[in-house]
């Protein structure tokens, strides 16, 4: 039987809910209660996420916090697909970049605020294609490495090229511009011969550590199979700028201020002073490229160290060119590209007479440049050179060494110690030999010039010929050319200028030229005679020990060279000459051939660079006549502030190709001297190492690079007044106390001035 359900519907009070809902009351079934369920509550809103993509050209995938991805294909609006409730944080990143872009966000992080998220901007960009790219009739940028640009305006091209822009020099022509060096890489652009009917710009990078302060760099163009020409060019940091309306190649370069080149007499009807271009790279010789006149009998050759001023001995008889014999001719050299600039005007205005009893034989220039000594068969004598137009005066003998004859004259770095060899000859008193076969170390006032002294002596071998010192004072190396000797002898250079015998290295058949490398890491000997096939030597010069050692593993014969003896069988030579970048040594043979060397840079074994025939040597060739061609000048690639004892700029491989110039090993102190006027006080130095005064000589010491000292200066105790103090040279201002930063060899000069009154 079933039974019926009655629900009696009773009328009950309202229950209001804070939230607006309301509960019914209960509804009866037979008699029974049975609830009604109550309604769920609204869920909480949810918010966007989102911004604009700009510059899109491909794909770019987007990710919200990591995970969620949207993938973009153009630029405009885009959200992701989940939303976020308040509060919740969003991260927006990049997860693929579009190819050939690169896109980057903004406001791309944050917390939910209650709204949707709108701001976040996504920026793409093209990534430049280093080296080349596709140009059209819009113009575009081609960037290559470096920085180097090839920028193509609108307008400059009718339909689409794949323009190139490349350190590349393949099949490019020789850079052969006169007196001008590169500073930079050759760069390619291609396609050669593109045109453009509106100029486009090239931005070319250089090294501006190259560029000579004196000039500027100016980029060169060359089509193939031509030659390079200049472009008018603009400096734009370490850039240079220039248009052009059609493709090949270019590259930066400038006008060589400190030419490389060899002086020597030059053979022929008549004999002339000749100038030839070293090759920066192979240190092979070109020219003549300039000549000049000369007097009668030349003797020896030298360049001031400013590579402005040329000096010659003359010995001889008779006036020739309009110079005197027994004279020392002045030829003024453009600083530009080391030619000489002409013959001397005449005997009285550019020579110095010297004697003819003396017969000039070799000229050696101070290294502070205001002095030239001259040795002659009796003795050695000092003329002021005028650092403006290179004329000499004041002659005035120096030395005397009692009848026996000086061979040469070697300074050390500063200038204020002489090393001067004697031999014996005809003219020493009976009794008096205590010059024969000696060294003799004098004391110099680099102010004036004049020696005293001796202050040491060393023994040294049969008929000293040749003395050379080490450019860190740490050596003096003298050969000997005497049957009996047939040596080069090491002496060690002590403390307030002594010498000390220390070794010999046998070196046959009389050597009789020396020449030591600027960095003092080799030296190199010219033999009179060849011995085992070989005339020039080279040598590593140990420090330690201290000794000459032949390179360990050297291949060459008997650690030597035979010069290329142009017109035949080879003689001596008798003379040889490093240049003063330690690249290259030169060699002068009897048989008039000047021959060229290239000197590797670890072991100083040498490498046969070619030879100029019919140079002239003096002769007879003996012992008592010494004789010395030139060798001047550096190319722009030199370290600043570093005079000697530097160390060799090495070449660095580059990225993308090319190569670049670097220090590899800077000097790590140099030399600070002081001078002081007529009223002679003291100063001392802070590092200590200076001490220069009426009780002490010590005006020079070394100190660590980059390091700043202190000089202060006390005024002279008699007469008793007041004084004015005034610095000078790479110290400047007034009163007691300069300072100066050594970052390279320095010189300063203190004046006192007695004031009137106080």
């Amino acid at each position: 039987m079933s039974v019926a359900k009655h629900c009696v519907r009773t009328w009950m009070r309202f229950s209001v809910l804070a939230a607006g809902a309301f509960t019914l009351g209960a509804c009866l079934w037979d008699g029974k209660s049975d609830p009604v369920a109550t309604p769920t509550p609204a869920p909480a809103p949810l918010y966007s996420v989102g911004g604009t993509v700009s510059g899109l050209s491909g794909t770019v995938v987007l990710a919200n916090s990591g995970g969620d991805l949207r993938t973009v294909t153009t630029s405009g609006a885009f959200t992701f697909a989940t939303s976020l409730a308040t509060n919740s944080a969003y991260s927006v990143t990049v997860a693929t970049q579009p190819a050939g872009q690169t896109c980057s966000t903004a406001n791309g992080s944050g917390t939910v605020a209650a709204s949707n998220v709108t701001n976040v901007a996504v920026t793409c960009t093209t990534t430049p294609t280093v080296g080349s790219a596709s140009i059209g009739p819009a113009g575009g940028t081609v960037n290559g490495f470096y920085g180097a640009q090839i920028v193509v305006p609108a307008g400059a091209l009718a339909s689409t090229v794949t323009i190139g822009l490349s350190r590349n020099s393949t099949n490019s022509p020789a850079f052969a511009v006169t007196s001008t060096d590169a500073v930079g890489a050759t760069y390619e652009l291609t396609p050669h011969g593109q045109s453009f009917t509106v100029p486009v710009t090239l931005r070319i990078p250089f090294d501006a550590a190259q560029v000579p302060n004196d000039t500027a760099p100016v980029l060169y163009k060359a089509e193939t199979g031509g030659t390079f020409t200049a472009l008018p060019t603009t400096v734009n940091g370490n850039f240079l700028e220039a248009t052009v309306t059609g493709f090949s190649w270019v590259l930066p370069a400038a006008a060589a201020t400190k030419p490389r080149m060899v002086y020597a007499v030059q053979v022929g009807a008549p004999n002339v002073l000749a100038s030839f271009r070293i090759n920066n790279a192979t240190g092979a010789l070109t020219g003549p490229t300039s000549t000049a006149p000369i007097g009668q009998s030349t003797s020896s050759l030298v360049a001031h160290p400013s590579r402005r001023f040329l000096y010659i001995t003359h010995g001889g008889s008779t006036t020739v060119n309009g110079i005197d014999p027994a004279t020392i001719s002045v030829y003024p050299l453009n600083t530009i590209n080391g030619q000489i600039a002409g013959g001397p005007s005449s005997t009285t205005a550019s020579g110095a007479v010297v004697g003819s009893n003396l017969d000039p034989a070799l000229p050696v220039i101070h290294p502070n440049g205001k002095f030239m000594y001259i040795v002659n068969r009796a003795d050695i004598t000092k003329l002021a050179i005028d650092g403006t137009t290179g004329a000499l005066s004041g002659l005035t003998s120096v030395t005397n060494g009692n009848g026996a004859a000086p061979q040469g004259i070697a300074f050390n770095r500063l200038g204020t110690l002489a090393y001067v060899p004697y031999i014996y000859t005809s003219n020493v008193p009976v009794g008096d030999t205590t010059y024969w076969d000696t060294v003799k170390v004098y004391s110099v006032d680099p102010a004036t010039g004049l020696l005293t002294g001796p202050v040491a002596s060393a023994p040294t071998g049969n008929n000293p010929w040749s003395v050379s010192v080490d450019p860190n004072d740490r050596f003096v190396f003298v050969s000997g050319a005497g049957s009996s000797a047939n040596d080069v002898r090491v002496y060690s250079i002590t403390a307030g200028g002594g010498i000390t015998y220390r070794n010999a290295t046998a070196a046959l058949n009389e050597p009789q030229s020396l020449a030591g490398d600027p960095f003092g890491r080799f030296l190199f000997v010219g033999k009179r005679n060849p011995f085992f096939n070989v005339n020039v030597l080279f040598f590593q010069v140990d420090a330690t020990t201290p000794t000459l050692l032949v390179p360990s593993g050297s291949t060459q014969n008997h650690n030597g060279v035979l010069t290329l003896c142009a017109g035949g069988g080879c003689v001596g030579p008798i003379s040889v000459a490093a240049d003063p970048q330690g690249q290259f040594v030169y060699a002068l043979d009897a048989n008039q051939g000047l021959s060229a060397f290239a000197v590797n840079q670890t072991t100083g074994e040498l490498t046969g660079a070619g030879s100029i025939a019919d140079i002239y040597r003096p002769g007879p060739v003996g012992v008592g006549v010494p004789f010395k061609f030139a060798v001047s000048g550096t190319s722009p690639v030199w370290q600043s502030n570093c005079t000697h004892g530097c160390v060799m700029i090495g070449t660095v491989s580059s990225p993308g190709g090319g190569s670049s110039t670097s220090n590899p090993s800077p000097p790590s102190s140099y030399f600070l001297q002081v001078t002081q006027g007529a009223f002679f006080g003291s100063v001392t130095s802070s590092p200590g190492g200076i001490s220069y005064g009426p009780l002490s000589n010590n005006s020079a010491a070394q100190f660590p690079a980059n390091s700043n000292v202190q000089l202060c200066a006390s005024p002279p105790a008699q007469p008793s007044q007041a004084y004015d103090i005034t610095w000078t040279g790479s110290c400047s201002g007034t009163g007691t106390c300069a300072s100066v930063s050594m970052g390279g060899d320095r010189q300063c000069h203190v004046e006192f001035s007695p004031v009137i009154g106080r």
